[in-house]
């Protein structure tokens, strides 16, 4: 209410409504539901009231070192992407900054203190995608050799038989009977 974008008339009815709602809700998804407020606007009004900084990805390329410290994963699994190393803490962008559970294992993980942000609405998917999908392509290519190998040369000859011919059918070999199936005899006594 402090922002101007919701009045305390329509905040008392998304409370009354919130009561009536089976599953329970969130005020402030009955509050998009309604159309009283964007998605974009609440995660901003909810940050800024938890004082958690909140990011456009849409205009942010994370560092090599930020990406390098947070497994790809990890970052897919949980749909998040770290956007850079400030001395002992890395920053990332998440869908909620508040899971505890989560930041402590990213924490254990990456092995610095992790800085949530909250990402708008909608940008957070893509860019992980996009980022690490740019980490693998730059992988790759670092790994490829610098030229193409050449494959080793074909003997002009059969090494077999000396023949003139570039392979020779392998040589056939005797095939060996199978061992004889074990079958009770007359003499075999079974204990009772």
């Amino acid at each position: 209410m402090d922002s101007g974008l919701v009045d305390a008339e329509t905040v008392a009815h998304a409370l009354e409504r919130q009561t009536r709602t089976q599953p329970h809700r969130l005020i402030g998804q009955l509050l998009v539901d309604s159309e009283v407020l964007t998605a974009s606007q609440l995660a901003a009004l909810l940050a800024d009231w938890l004082g958690v900084p909140t990011v456009d990805l849409r205009g942010i390329a994370p560092e090599p070192e930020a990406l390098r410290r947070l497994p790809r994963s990890v970052a897919l699994r949980e749909t998040l992407l770290p956007l850079t190393v400030h001395g002992d803490a890395l920053v990332v962008a998440m869908p909620n900054p508040w899971d505890k559970p989560l930041l402590d294992e990213l924490r254990f993980i990456c092995e610095l203190r992790i800085q949530p942000a909250i990402a708008l609405p909608g940008t957070l998917a893509p860019s992980v995608a996009r980022a690490y999908a740019l980490t693998n392509l730059q992988a790759v290519a670092a790994a490829a050799p610098a030229r193409p190998s050449r494959r080793p040369p074909r003997p002009s000859r059969c090494a077999t038989c000396t023949s003139s011919r570039p392979s020779c059918p392998p040589a056939r070999t005797t095939r060996r009977p199978p061992p004889p199936r074990w079958s009770p005899s007359r003499t075999t006594r079974w204990c009772g």
